[in-house]
């Protein structure tokens, strides 16, 4: 028995009525290939008011309103969440402002002069389609390979996030500097392929260590960041972040799973609301603690050159 098609969540932001009742019945048609859930909306504030609450895949949205006009109405939709497509339906004379929001972000517009079943329907398939490809490029181009954590500038990208949220709600913020030990001797003696999986097993075991909420990223050939936030949302740690990663490394290495034995450095710092540091002075203090606590390490750890 085939699965059912999943029904593709609409909010259509349009003043006129008769309009709107078009686009409505034209979306809840029942031979439709993949249905629609429409909710219909007349004015600006009834559709921030409905995002900020609900689940949406697309907006439809007439850009004058009774509430806002042009450029506004789109720009404060694209504010509410930036996350979603767009597809501007425009007046007479509108093409040129219509043009514009797809220039700042809108994945299509549609003249309501000529708007027909197939047009409004193959518009929102194609709009979609295009928004999937666009956010997986754009997921593409802040995930290390590898690691499947971020790469380097994702991981800046969002630890400035983490930082900004840190500082506007008087958070703690705690920042981890990883690095691998010995990975150039695991690729002499077992080849490059168990390099990558060493690096590989550190990624996954930090991913299982901290929270999802957690920016997590390697930044550096044999280096990996994290960001840990603390939002409240969790009991005051009685055993420090680093700590719990090295149990989960010794966890992993008595499992026997690889033909060698993992070992990481581990600097760490905590950001205090009262302070005002950069993610780039943060990084460089929990790389001073993590170079600090090699240099206080065992003879054979202390060997292993920096970086």
């Amino acid at each position: 028995m085939r699965d059912e098609p999943v029904a593709i969540r609409l909010l259509l932001v349009e003043d006129s009525v008769a309009q709107g009742r078009f686009i409505q019945q034209v979306l809840r048609d029942p031979s439709m290939p993949q249905p629609f859930e429409v909710v219909w909306v007349e004015c600006l504030a009834d559709a921030l008011g409905h995002l900020a609450g609900a689940l949406v895949d697309l907006v439809l949205l007439d850009l004058v309103l009774p509430d806002s006009d042009g450029m506004d109405t789109f720009h404060a939709i694209q504010r509410a969440r930036p996350d979603l497509p767009v597809i501007v339906l425009s007046g007479a004379g509108d093409d040129k402002i219509a043009l514009r929001a797809v220039a700042e972000g809108a994945q299509d517009y549609l003249a309501k002069s000529t708007v027909s079943p197939e047009l409004l329907t193959r518009a929102v398939r194609y709009a979609l389609e295009r928004h999937r490809n666009l956010a997986e490029l754009r997921r593409l181009a802040l995930v290390d390979d590898l690691t499947a954590v971020h790469n380097r500038r994702g991981f800046l990208a969002l630890a400035e996030q983490q930082l900004a949220v840190a500082r506007r709600t008087s958070s703690k913020i705690t920042v981890l500097f990883v690095d691998v030990d010995g990975l150039k001797r695991i690729n002499d003696t077992y080849g490059h392929q168990a390099g990558d999986d060493a690096l590989a097993d550190v990624a996954a075991l930090m991913r299982s260590t901290f929270r999802a909420s957690d920016v997590i990223g390697r930044v550096g050939g044999d280096e990996f960041c994290a960001v840990l936030l603390d939002d409240g949302s969790e009991p005051t740690e009685t055993v420090p972040a680093a700590a719990r990663l090295h149990a989960a490394i010794d966890a992993h290495n008595e499992a026997g799973l690889r033909p060698f034995a993992l070992s990481c450095t581990v600097g760490a710092v905590t950001y205090e609301p009262s302070d005002d540091p950069t993610v780039a002075d943060l990084l460089s203090q929990a790389d001073a603690s993590m170079y600090d606590n090699r240099q206080r390490a065992t003879p054979a750890a202390t060997a292993i050159p920096r970086g």
